[in-house]
């Protein structure tokens, strides 16, 4: 679970952690995370590696008032660079076995834009 909360000097707030890491998206000035296996301080860009760090996570806004982002997961994570965005310009073709059904009422809303020649798809929630 990932936690995003506008967070007062000195407030806390838990969550609960599943994975291998955990990364400081964001936050004003630095966080103090107390989890079942340590107590941290951490700024903008530092991460927890732990193959055990699943369970209860305290964060403690250590800064001015501000938004602190933290993602969990498995793995490693590696920040996108600033600036960098993931466009989808073509999707790959789809073939259905013979006889196989495909329920619509199941697919995401699709928004399509495009010019002559050529056509740019993507769900509406990353578009939004």
């Amino acid at each position: 679970m990932n936690f995003h909360q506008m967070m007062q000097p000195r407030q806390r707030s838990q969550f609960q952690a599943l994975g291998e890491f955990l990364y400081i998206e964001a936050c004003p000035d630095s966080v103090a995370i107390t989890t079942e296996r340590g107590d941290y301080r951490l700024k903008q860009g530092a991460q927890i590696l732990d193959p055990q760090l699943t369970g209860r996570v305290t964060v403690e806004n250590m800064g001015e008032a501000g938004t602190v982002t933290i993602i969990c997961g498995f793995g490693r994570y590696i920040p996108p660079t600033d600036g960098q965005q993931v466009a989808v310009t073509h999707t790959p073709a789809v073939t259905l076995s013979p006889n196989q059904q495909v329920n619509i009422g199941q697919l995401p809303q699709v928004g399509v834009s495009g010019r002559a020649g050529r056509c740019d798809f993507a769900t509406a929630e990353s578009t939004a």
